[in-house]
């Protein structure tokens, strides 16, 4: 059982990395990069964990 949980973990984590590098890319592009910086000034949403 406890296999079966950390084999969902770990593919979950996997997901949430891949996630955050598709976002960390988009929110790169030329057009996203303002509206970017005015969310930074809330909550970084290019990084979710804390510094």
């Amino acid at each position: 059982m406890l296999n079966e949980y950390l084999i969902t973990y770990n593919y979950q984590t996997n997901r949430i990395e891949t996630f955050d590098k598709r976002i960390e890319g988009l929110a790169s592009e030329t057009e996203y990069v303002e509206k970017m910086k005015k969310l930074v000034c809330f909550h970084s949403p290019i990084s979710r964990k804390a510094p």
